[in-house]
């Protein structure tokens, strides 16, 4: 049978109609294969006249923009490409229904919408603003580890999510004692048009990455410093980078990769790629655990994730949050579960000990925490229940205060 096949590749999303071993459809319908980078292939079906796609075989090309989301949605296909579909495969006559080939009754995948991208709190005397970089599926079965068999399925389901679910990278800017402290800078593009938000969002919050003045990173993965330079041109132009002395001597030491994993491989070549011209203009800053860098801004242990890892200890008259970086990746799951690890964990078994830690601590301490990949804005409070924890986020609040 004949197919359109989407496929993204060099920031390109290309249409092609090509022969297929599918199951056999109704007369009056064709498949539409959507693929895109670091997502399972999605099918729809498009209602059409199979005759005219034979006569128009080919392809089409679209402009990045003409795609907002990696799933290429349904809304996003009717709304953006209708027209170029129209004229290709004469479509004008019975125009665009798609409906999922996969699941009888499935939802499908929304367009990007025009979401808030920051969120304010007070602290203190200072302001704590959560900016996103956007979310990013992840399939909760490859990525988690040390699980009992349906263990994430039934924990997803009990808190009414997928197994795989759109996880939110988050970012947070700091603003104390007229400075601007930015921790972490999200991913750019390193993983496609989805993340790479933060930049815009610090805009739209009001602030301009020139007036930066440091940039303090919890760990050296992509996803955390991917949007600290552009090209060889740093984001933000008048801002330290910190970095913990552990983190720096394992990532931007080429003789640890030798003997790193395979999956660990490529972040050796991400620190080289956006730290090493930061590090050659002067501007990258390590430190030791538990020396303040800035008035009421300590850095502590968060190891397990990766060697250095770092949490961020902010407090201004009396009011506390922690900074906690890749604490965890699943909530659902690893509130219930502390001791489910992460395939991307460097050490598991001290990931899940660190976990632990500081869920105790927060617990019991009644501070907040700002987590890289809870839902954003990622910011809450954490009680103990049973022999897990449940998280209890920050209450909306227009005037920002948050309790």
């Amino acid at each position: 049978m004949k197919a359109i096949i989407l496929q993204q590749a060099g920031g390109i999303d290309q249409l092609h109609i090509k022969e297929i071993d599918k199951p056999a459809i109704k007369e009056n319908e064709v498949l539409v294969k959507i693929a895109a980078i670091s997502v399972n292939p999605v099918d729809y079906k498009v209602r059409s006249n199979p005759s005219s796609l034979a006569a128009n075989a080919g392809h089409l090309t679209l402009k990045p923009t003409n795609i907002s989301h990696e799933e290429a949605a349904a809304a996003t296909l009717a709304a953006s490409m209708k027209k170029s579909l129209i004229k290709l495969f004469s479509l004008a006559a019975v125009g665009l229904l798609l409906t999922s080939s996969r699941v009888t009754g499935q939802q499908l995948p929304s367009a990007s919408l025009n979401q808030p991208g920051y969120y304010s709190m007070r602290l203190g005397d200072g302001e704590i603003i959560a900016l996103s970089d956007g979310t990013a599926p992840q399939d909760l079965t490859k990525l988690l580890t040390n699980t009992r068999p349906g263990q994430i399925d039934s924990l997803s389901k009990a808190n009414y999510q997928a197994t795989t679910f759109e996880c939110s990278v988050n970012a947070y800017l700091v603003k104390k004692d007229g400075k601007l402290i930015l921790i972490d800078a999200g991913a750019s593009n390193v993983y496609g048009p989805q993340l790479g938000h933060l930049k815009q969002n610090l805009i739209s919050a009001g602030y301009k990455p020139e007036q930066i003045d440091a940039v303090l990173l919890t760990h050296i993965h992509m996803d955390h410093i991917g949007g600290i330079i552009d090209g060889e041109t740093p984001v933000f132009p008048n801002a330290t980078i910190y970095i913990s002395q552990k983190e720096a001597d394992f990532w931007l030491n080429p003789e640890n990769k030798k003997n790193a994993a395979n999956n660990q491989a490529a972040f050796f070549d991400g620190a080289q790629l956006k730290l090493a011209p930061i590090k050659k203009a002067g501007k990258l800053k390590t430190f030791e655990f538990g020396k303040e860098l800035f008035p009421g801004i300590t850095p502590i242990v968060g190891i397990g994730h990766t060697p250095g890892h770092a949490f961020y200890i902010v407090e201004s008259r009396g009011h506390k949050i922690v900074f906690v970086g890749d604490i965890l990746v699943s909530l659902p799951v690893q509130f219930a579960a502390p001791k489910i690890t992460s395939i991307y964990d460097y050490e598991a078994a001290q990931a899940a000990k660190t976990r632990i830690n500081i869920l105790q601590s927060a617990a019991s301490g009644g501070y907040w925490l700002a987590i890289s990949h809870a839902s954003f804005p990622g910011i809450g409070h954490i009680a103990a229940s049973g022999e897990g924890f449940r998280w209890i986020p920050i209450n909306y609040s227009s005037n920002g205060d948050g309790q």
